[in-house]
């Protein structure tokens, strides 16, 4: 647990502590480096967005204290008034991260994974290579709330035992810190919480780089919407020395990976989830993700049993920033394959 000790703490948070469990894999320890790590990509963003004038005091590194300044000034620099943030060290003797164990021969990768279209198709590019699969979990994490429901989980778990791989989870708390929804906390919080959130796992594992699959249609969007998990960004959130967030997949659209996943590992293609709602149901057939994959299944021919889906979902296309995209990229994806297969 970390607490937050501020003044106004009501007008920013609507708790007080960051709570985060490591279930799977356990690390040793949590240095005082690492708390602080994933104090500041919590916190600071949404103190820096609201209050533009932050004080943060902290047992900081001196490189640390420069990276959490430099980070706020890229995140934020697309806002019309710019935060200051001035930085008060405070002595400690805590434990400090060997960085030493990131470039050793031989250790493995990390691959963000929430077993949608996105890591599984990067996972279908990895396999051999087994990457560890990091995985955040929590209330109110979409469709990634095992307490809410445990079909996610249990696919995961027959995953990994089929494909001889390891998944490292990290329950988290985080989003129930915010007043804000989701399109705030990916604009400013998301990329920082999910990188420093693994750290320590990353550091107990010695993974080498921190692999995230991110679609086509985040990239045909304006950097300010999910700005913090962009991959024009995400090169800026490790800290120097740290292992690096590398963006992959996305120059391709979200049907197109589907249709990758299931013609190159219709094994793995298989444990697809990607209901946005935690209900009884595989798919709950109503939402929109639920209406996507089951368009994108008839456009590439998958029969929806193969991933557990029923038939007869109404489509139903949506008008989102980012959703609309993926309607918009179907249609010229139906089309593009009409005129293939009428040559």
């Amino acid at each position: 647990m970390i607490k937050i000790y501020t003044p106004q703490l009501d007008s920013l948070f609507k708790t007080d502590t960051i709570k985060l469990v490591y279930s799977t894999i356990k690390p040793s320890t949590v240095t005082m480096e690492e708390a602080v790590d994933i104090f500041c990509s919590v916190v600071l963003p949404h103190a820096a967005v609201n209050w533009k004038s932050v004080k943060i005091k902290a047992p900081f590194t001196e490189e640390q204290a420069e990276h959490w300044i430099s980070y706020i000034e890229k995140l934020t620099e697309l806002e019309k008034q710019k935060p200051t943030i001035e930085v008060e060290f405070i002595s400690s003797q805590h434990q400090q991260i060997d960085k030493s164990v990131f470039v050793s021969e031989g250790k493995n990768n990390g691959l963000y994974f929430g077993g949608g279209v996105e890591s599984l198709t990067a996972l279908s590019q990895m396999i051999e290579q087994k990457p560890v699969l990091l995985s955040l979990t929590g209330p109110l994490w979409m469709n990634n709330d095992h307490e809410s429901s445990d079909i996610k989980k249990k696919l995961e778990d027959e995953l990994v035992d089929r494909f001889g791989l390891m998944i490292a989870r990290v329950w988290n708390n985080c989003k129930e810190l915010f007043r804000e929804g989701d399109e705030y906390i990916n604009m400013f919080i998301t990329g920082g919480l999910m990188y420093y959130s693994c750290a320590p796992l990353i550091r107990e594992l010695g993974l080498r780089a921190i692999f995230h699959a991110m679609e086509y249609e985040h990239l045909q969007l304006k950097i300010e919407y999910d700005r913090s998990i962009q991959p024009k960004f995400t090169l800026s959130i490790p800290r120097k020395g740290l292992p690096p967030l590398v963006s992959i997949l996305n120059s391709l659209t979200k049907v197109e990976l589907l249709e990758m996943l299931y013609r190159q590992n219709p094994q793995l293609c298989s444990y697809l989830y990607s209901c946005l709602n935690n209900t009884s149901k595989r798919w709950c057939g109503e939402c929109g993700k639920c209406r996507r994959i089951a368009a994108y299944c008839d456009a590439i021919g998958i029969p929806k049993s193969h991933i557990g889906m029923q038939e007869n979902i109404r489509y139903k296309a949506e008008k989102g920033t980012l959703t609309k995209l993926f309607w918009k990229n179907l249609k010229k994806y139906k089309s593009k394959r009409k005129k293939t297969f009428n040559i």
